[in-house]
């Protein structure tokens, strides 16, 4: 009898796991339209005269600091989308930030992502229930829906005013922004956007435009408190405040950034905005093929740094993943060591002979860190940053989000970025020839992903 009221759960976990494959290769096979209209991208990508400044943001440390400055100066709005926020030292004093921002009457609008943050919900309590605070979870769990899953929102945007926007690859937390590197420390980039006089044109103006898009979409769900603001969500307030005030008593260099914004930035020649449609299922490929226009009008050079490169047939489907033999094309991403991603790892090793020959160079950093950057330099005066992995995944799948810089001064401090990622790397292949391994630092991890790159062939514009 026993046995079988236990085939009963069993039964219905089977049947769970058939409904969940289903739904998982419905969504790999679903099709994505052949051609994107470039006529249809959204306004915001359209090239028009701005006056933004701008800071690149490749020290961890430095982008911290920078993003705390100017949620202390907001007066107005601050605008937040992550994809992963965690509750550590560095954080807590941004949360703080934003309890003293709203108690002066500053509109907060707080979004994550609903599968990847790790507020407790005491926090998430006390944040919903400030009456200057809004906070929204983006494409809530739903057990009876798994093809929702994998609609992730993957930007990382903080806008306050309308006048500052720090965007890139980096998520929130010590191994992002602390000062001591850790083991598992991310080396990142972001960018500082920045709009010296309010009335002139501005990117920033249609970055928070898409935020208020993803905003309002119906994946955004309010996160509302079952209890008013009373003694429960007192308290994560008042100790996220007081957090933050001891941190300015003491004078700390992370709580205490002085920043002149107008030396600290940079003029650049031009500024755009691109981002991946916001909806379920495969999405038109809006950044991929914008990419590749701006491949397409390369005349010498292209560099990409991303920490995951898969580029899959459905990608090539679309466009060349990269132009042709005349221009000098550079891939920099994580090695076997350093990679902290074995998903995303083992796509790569499995597309890993196809980049040997059709990119010119292709690097492996081997450093103390991993490589989570995501970023292009072409023709040493366009850049681009922002959370877009060259992977299926980005390309058709999550929200996601990348700045165009045009300008000289701009691209060197990308270029210098660059050399120093690649003083740690190991060059893998040059033009189409192998270069000598690297050494593995552990045998066990390089059978592991070799296993795994086999396992996970039909799931890889997943990964």
């Amino acid at each position: 009898m026993r046995a079988k009221l236990l085939k009963i759960p069993l039964a219905i976990l089977f049947l769970y796991f058939i409904f969940i494959l289903i739904a998982t290769t419905l969504l790999i096979k679903s099709p994505v339209k052949n051609e994107v209209n470039l006529n249809q991208i959204p306004s915001y990508a359209i090239k028009e005269q701005h006056f933004d400044q701008a800071q690149l943001l490749e020290d961890g440390f430095t982008s911290g600091q920078a993003r705390l400055k100017i949620i202390e100066e907001a007066k107005k709005t601050i605008h937040i989308a992550y994809y992963k926020f965690y509750e550590e030292e560095t954080t807590d004093l941004m949360i703080g930030a934003m309890f003293k921002a709203a108690d002066r009457g500053v509109n907060v609008r707080f979004m994550l992502d609903a599968m990847t943050n790790y507020l407790n919900r005491d926090l998430k309590r006390a944040l919903a229930a400030h009456p200057n605070i809004e906070l929204k979870v983006y494409e809530p769990f739903q057990p009876l829906r798994p093809g929702t899953w994998q609609n992730r929102l993957h930007d990382k945007l903080l806008i306050v005013d309308e006048q500052f926007v720090i965007t890139g690859g980096r998520n929130l937390g010590d191994k992002y922004l602390a000062e001591s590197k850790m083991d598992n420390f991310v080396l990142d980039r972001d960018v500082l956007l920045y709009r010296p006089n309010i009335e002139d044109s501005s990117v920033i103006q249609h970055i928070d435009q898409y935020f208020l898009t993803l905003w309002d979409s119906p994946f955004s769900k309010q996160y509302k408190p079952k209890l008013s603001e009373n003694d429960k969500t007192k308290e994560p307030k008042r100790e996220y405040m007081t957090y933050y005030d001891e941190m300015n008593t003491f004078q700390t260099v992370f709580s205490n950034p002085e920043f002149d914004w107008d030396k600290y930035t940079i003029k650049v020649d031009q500024t755009r905005f691109l981002a991946n449609p916001i909806e379920r299922g495969k999405k038109e490929p809006i950044i991929f093929t914008g990419l590749n226009e701006l491949f397409k009008q390369a005349q010498s050079s292209i560099q990409i740094q991303t920490p995951y490169v898969i580029p899959t047939k459905e990608m090539k489907s679309h466009t060349a993943i990269l132009p042709n033999s005349e221009v000098e094309t550079d891939i920099i991403t994580n090695s076997l060591n350093s990679t902290p991603n074995m998903l995303a790892f083992s796509g790569y090793l499995n597309k890993k002979g196809e980049l040997i020959k059709e990119a010119n160079r292709v690097y492996e950093y081997e450093g103390a860190f991993s490589v989570h950057g995501k970023s292009i330099l072409i023709d040493d005066y366009t850049s681009v940053i922002g959370s877009f992995n060259f992977d299926s995944r980005s390309t058709f799948i999550n929200t996601e989000s990348i700045v165009i810089i045009e300008g000289k001064e701009f691209a060197e401090m990308l270029q210098l970025a660059f050399d120093d990622i690649i003083k740690e790397s190991h060059l893998v292949s040059e033009n189409g020839i192998m270069k000598q391994p690297a050494p593995t630092k552990s045998a066990g991890k390089e059978l592991f992903l070799n296993i795994l790159s086999k396992l996970t062939v039909p799931i890889q514009s997943l990964l």
